[in-house]
């Protein structure tokens, strides 16, 4: 038995380390955490309503630490040291919706956001007993419970707080509650006799409709979207602030495990099928284009289109799999253990080759139709996995496999980091302008689907463009400049791409074409 947090008023009752039941300290903590939440609903529903994300995603993001960091001090809890290295990485990824447009690049940093943010709950949570250096399972696990915590939401709190009635409230808060309960009697007889009343004058019905012109659909709307937001911020709030304080170091024993005759079936046939896919692939790599057109009967760059992504799922599955085996390894089992080491090694090596030939294909791919979003955080997912298998290789393969999860989640937000700082649109935008510069082929009509990251690119290079497709070029950046914007999608890339389409205005608008809308309303009905 063990009470979680250090309680300060006269009820010392432990608390069963599951959180079923909590001192009277811990309740009027669930009070503050649903009153936190039920505000974080509201500022989500002002931050959050209009998109696409910017500056109010972050500044949610913001709130919601603040919130957290309130209620530690209510709880007279510290902030361990592996907490605060966790608000690193918090609040990068919660700054690149201030300062990056890119629709997927967002979407990967809300999921690193996501996922630094469960951390910072789970260290929070177990304070000093926190240990970033886990295993793979421990860091399933804890992100479970997030996850779980924040389904379940407010419902958590509300379990958590049984009995709160019986907790004596101060004067002020017992006027509030007084005051509430009188609203919740009230408004259904002010709706029966409003209604009776509006209907039998048409005077008073006009005076009640000026004072109450509101759109029902619209508060429904806002009351559902706070009611959403405050629901999972009080699950994380929870998750957070509540629950069993589990050891990193509990590993759940397993049931199944293997030894060393299935082990050598199962690597031992992956490795022999990635030995003949690397032999043909050395002879594509070194026998070049023709090599490849007399015996594919293809071309070197539908060759390496055909078969980049198939091999990028050939190496993110592999992954998983020697994980499981390697959890699987019969415990004590020593022949079996080297089995597993020598043959996963083996089909490292081979998968080392197997990434360079997809890397390979991709650059090929890359010069023949040049470079758009899903090449490029495809080629960065493949740096990822490099890193990733030379850190399972220095852990797991040594018998380490405790840092290894820890590894592969600073090395995902390092390269998601690189990726933030490289600016991937802009990059696409500098590329396939240097393609057509060079006389290669050029979509125009896939660069007015990049983000405001790459219009400082665009703009500057519109001159350079061929007539043909400058109009394409030219209609797309000026319906950018026209969209409608609300406050809470700023972010600095729009800024930039909203300053660099006012400079160059005039140049812009002569060189636009007219549409297909603008040329119908010429011609006339």
């Amino acid at each position: 038995m063990e009470t979680i947090f250090q309680s300060s008023g006269t009820d010392t009752t432990a608390a069963p380390a599951d959180g079923s039941a909590l001192t009277l300290t811990e309740k009027l903590l669930v009070r503050r955490t649903l009153l936190a939440a039920l505000a974080l609903g509201a500022v989500g529903d002002t931050l959050l309503r209009e998109g696409p994300t910017g500056i109010g995603f972050t500044l949610f993001t913001l709130a919601t630490l603040g919130a957290l960091a309130l209620l530690m001090r209510a709880r007279r809890a510290p902030w361990t040291l592996g907490a605060c290295l966790l608000l690193v990485p918090t609040l990068f990824f919660a700054s690149v919706f201030v300062w990056r447009d890119a629709e997927e690049l967002k979407f990967f940093n809300f999921i690193a956001l996501s996922v630094a943010m469960a951390a910072l709950a789970t260290a929070l949570l177990r304070g000093e007993d926190w240990e970033p250096v886990a295993a793979v399972g421990d860091y399933l696990r804890g992100g479970r419970r997030v996850a779980r915590s924040g389904a379940l939401g407010a419902a958590l709190l509300i379990r958590d707080a049984e009995g709160l009635r019986e907790l004596r409230a101060p004067g002020r808060l017992r006027t509030a509650s007084g005051i509430g309960r009188g609203a919740v009697l009230a408004v259904p007889l002010l709706l029966v006799f409003g209604s009776l009343l509006t209907a039998a004058d048409p005077v008073f019905a006009r005076l009640v409709g000026t004072v109450f012109d509101f759109e029902f659909d619209t508060i429904a709307s806002h009351l559902a979207v706070t009611a959403f937001v405050g629901w999972v911020a009080a699950g994380y709030l929870r998750s957070a602030l509540f629950g069993a304080r589990a050891s990193s170091t509990e590993r759940a024993e397993t049931r199944l495990s293997i030894g060393t005759a299935e082990i050598g079936v199962v690597l031992g046939a992956l490795d022999v099928l990635f030995l003949g896919f690397v032999l043909v692939q050395l002879r594509y790599l070194f026998g070049g284009a023709a090599h490849v057109a007399d015996t594919a009967g293809v071309s070197y760059a539908e060759y390496a289109r055909s078969g980049f992504f198939e091999l990028v799922w050939v190496t993110v599955l592999v992954l998983p799999m020697l994980l499981v085996g390697d959890a699987l390894v019969r415990p004590g089992d020593r022949a079996a253990q080297v089995t597993f080491r020598v043959l996963a090694g083996a089909l490292l090596v081979l998968l080392a080759v197997v990434m360079i030939s997809a890397m390979e294909r991709m650059w090929l791919y890359q010069r023949a139709y040049g470079l758009t979003g899903t090449r490029v955080y495809a080629s960065a997912a493949m740096a990822w996995l490099a890193l990733v298998f030379a850190w399972f290789s220095v852990t797991v393969l040594r018998g380490r496999r405790a840092p290894f999860a820890f590894g592969g989640v600073v090395s995902a937000w390092l390269v998601l980091a690189a990726l933030d700082v490289t600016n991937p649109d802009a990059l696409i935008a500098r590329t396939n302008i240097a393609r057509m510069e060079r006389g290669e082929r050029f979509d125009a009509g896939y660069l007015t689907q990049l983000s405001a990251d790459a219009t400082p690119q665009l703009v500057a290079a519109v001159s350079e463009v061929p007539a043909n497709e400058r109009c394409t070029i030219v209609n797309g950046l000026l319906s950018e400049r026209t969209a409608d914007r609300d406050w809470r999608t700023w972010n600095v890339a729009r800024a930039r791409g909203d300053a660099s389409l006012a400079r160059h205005a005039r140049a812009l608008e002569a060189a636009a074409c007219p549409t297909k809308a603008a040329v119908q309303s010429t011609r006339g009905p």
